[in-house]
């Protein structure tokens, strides 16, 4: 008994919306564990140690001003200028946000990044983390202006 040619029209636009879906689902497990990059980059001046001080002391200040401080841990490499967060709990808790300050000089630069997506989880720049950023860089800007470290 032969299909109907209407039928195999239904087959194939089945077998490409599976396709499809797959497709979709194989590139969301690819960034599922991603990482920021390495921040760290050997073309710059080593960190002014009085910037590098600022930017911990902000980072510290934002730290004790966030819902769970306590989840927080943070590492510090003197040498190379880079303060770096874990994967931290933000906003009720399911938020998961990552900080990383890099100090070249009496330049600073602040990043966070949230994991977002709980079917297709994912490392990206959002609102939340472009406010995080934001508010980290006013809270070290403060300090080189003050002058208080």
């Amino acid at each position: 008994m032969r299909q109907q040619p209407a039928a195999l029209g239904v087959q194939a636009n089945s077998l490409r919306f599976l396709a499809a879906a797959i497709l979709i689902s194989a590139a969301g497990v690819a960034h599922a564990g991603k990482e920021p990059a390495e921040p760290f980059l050997t073309d710059f001046a080593p960190p002014n140690a009085r910037v590098l001080r600022a930017a911990q002391l902000g980072l510290q200040q934002y730290r004790e001003s966030s819902r769970f401080p306590t989840a927080w841990s943070v590492q510090v490499d003197q040498e190379k200028g880079v303060i770096a967060t874990n994967w931290y709990p933000d906003h009720k808790g399911e938020v998961e946000l990552k900080v990383q300050i890099v100090v070249w000089g009496d330049s600073f630069r602040v990043d966070a990044w949230q994991k977002v997506g709980w079917v297709l989880p994912s490392v990206e720049k959002t609102d939340r983390s472009q406010r995080t950023e934001r508010h980290i860089q006013e809270l070290i800007n403060k300090r080189l202006l003050s002058g208080s470290q």
